[in-house]
């Protein structure tokens, strides 16, 4: 069990340096603008706006609380600072992305959904991923906080309730 969990947790860590460039660059004052250098047109985020807080990923489901076996799969959400863009335009750079990965099958990108959903394989380990895009935290740090975050709407609230859900659980049961 312990080297199937090791080989997870490298893949997610793999996996997580692949599509973090590609959510938000990360300016020389530690800042962030939207990914990649296909940002769509039109976009809404005003030239020149950086934030400090860096994307961030949390795991929820049978991987965070430690019941992994060669089925299980990854639930992965991406939290997003808005200067990043919409949730779907980060969405729509992280396929793009993917789509250039050898190790990435079964590329699924479920755009029309409540809580939108990319579902993949990566080096043969099932990922479910999804994004939150959030204005801001209530404790202003450059770090995302499941229990302190501003400015965000009911459908990526519903993103990030998997991994507020599972650390529910992780803290209450023992």
């Amino acid at each position: 069990m312990t080297s199937l969990l090791e080989h997870r947790t490298r893949v997610i860590e793999n996996l997580w340096a692949l599509l973090k460039p590609v959510i938000c660059s990360i300016n020389d004052d530690g800042g962030t603008t939207p990914g990649g250098t296909t940002t769509p047109v039109g976009t809404t985020i005003p030239v020149g706006t950086t934030t400090t807080v860096k994307p961030a990923y949390f795991l929820s489901g049978s991987f965070r609380l430690g019941l992994v076996d060669e089925a299980s799969d990854i639930d992965m959400v991406i939290a997003a600072p808005s200067t990043c863009g919409s949730r779907l335009e980060i969405m729509q750079r992280l396929v793009t992305r993917l789509e250039t990965v050898p190790d990435v099958t079964d590329l699924n990108f479920i755009s029309g959904a409540r809580i939108p959903l990319i579902a993949c394989k990566y080096q043969n380990v099932e990922f479910d991923i999804t994004v939150a895009v959030v204005l801001k935290n209530k404790n202003n740090t450059n770090t995302f906080d499941l229990n302190s975050l501003e400015g965000i709407d009911e459908a990526n609230e519903a993103s990030l309730g998997g991994p507020r859900h599972t650390e529910y659980i992780l803290r209450h049961v023992k």
